[in-house]
């Protein structure tokens, strides 16, 4: 399958088509963010030496989507972290409930392996949600785009003078 992208220089504003790239309605009226973060990379230098050199770089995109995607990207957000927070409060719960028991058990610590499973378990579906349309990459100069759809990518190419690159 086909990904197609666009490599964004500079924080100009940028123009959006018509048309949902994670839905394919026409005319979206929300917003969802995408973010992006960068990787530390190895150095043979710095590993002889005994350091890594971090090269954290952060990006983020604004991009116009259709407002029931919009709506099920942020919800799907929020659980990812409300899974966590719960996890914990019922293991805190069950740490005290357990304190006052006779036979103290290693149960309440199956609220943070919920916890960690569930909010996984998010952060994969919201991966899974934005599949379609996600920041690949990232440097100090640029940020690459990726989209799935060409006609996507030409229209978002046409409208804020950018080319767009054909990859497997």
């Amino acid at each position: 399958m086909m990904k197609y992208y666009v490599l964004i220089k500079g924080s100009k504003p940028l123009a959006f088509p018509p048309i949902c790239p994670f839905t394919g309605e026409p005319m979206p009226s929300a917003w969802v963010t995408l973010k992006h973060i960068g990787n530390v990379r190895y150095s043979l230098i710095w590993l002889l030496l005994g350091h890594l050199k971090n090269t954290y770089n952060k990006a983020s995109l604004k991009v116009k989507a259709s407002a029931g995607f919009a709506k099920l990207y942020r919800t799907v957000q929020a659980m990812k972290w409300i899974s966590l927070l719960g996890g914990i409060g019922v293991t805190v719960i069950l740490l005290e409930l357990n304190s006052k028991s006779p036979n103290p058990s290693a149960i309440p610590f199956l609220g943070i392996l919920g916890a960690l499973v569930g909010s996984a378990a998010f952060k994969a579906y919201g991966f899974i949600l934005i599949k379609k349309c996600h920041i690949s990459n990232i440097s100090c100069e640029h940020i690459e785009v990726c989209f799935a759809s060409e006609d996507y990518a030409s229209s978002f190419c046409k409208l804020n003078g950018l080319e767009y690159e054909a990859r497997r």
